[in-house]
């Protein structure tokens, strides 16, 4: 299987959000309160995303059997805002590839950052973890999304 890590496009984001809705609806969602789920909803809606695009967001995707099947993004230069893998694709080292573009790219265009930064789903905990995260505190809830905050030493 050949996998392409690119930067999204305007014309992606349409796959872009469907995908991660899709994961998010059966990864996350059911351990979510509907405040939780409405306000990412709203976070990963076509012009939401493409919002953020436009102002620079730093937005990746993995590419395989010509669709998008893997959905990162960072905010703020570190922090990890969405980072999805479709279901038919998990356990084949995307999520993988793609932080690591991910993070060669933050230290390409700020080699002073030490670390990366995330809200984690508890879903996404044990995934963090063998990418190299610790934990920075306990379970978090805003806005009704439940998190685990996470870092990754970049030094």
């Amino acid at each position: 299987m050949d996998v392409l890590i690119r930067e999204v496009t305007p014309s992606d984001i349409p796959a872009y959000s469907a995908l991660i809705r899709s994961v998010y609806d059966e990864f996350v969602a059911p351990d979510y309160p509907e405040e939780g789920n409405r306000t990412f909803y709203e976070f990963i809606d076509e012009a939401a995303c493409r919002a953020r695009l436009d102002a620079g967001n730093f937005m990746i995707c993995a590419e395989a059997d010509g669709k998008i099947v893997g959905a990162h993004e960072i905010r703020n230069g570190n922090h990890i805002a969405l980072f999805f893998v479709a279901k038919d694709y998990h356990g084949r080292g995307i999520g993988r590839m793609l932080f690591e573009e991910a993070r060669f790219r933050i230290d390409l265009a700020q080699p002073d950052v030490t670390e990366i930064t995330v809200h984690s789903s508890p879903y996404a905990v044990t995934i963090y973890e063998r990418l190299g995260f610790e934990k920075t505190g306990p379970l978090e809830q805003q806005n009704g999304i439940i998190f685990q905050p996470m870092v990754y030493s970049l030094i």
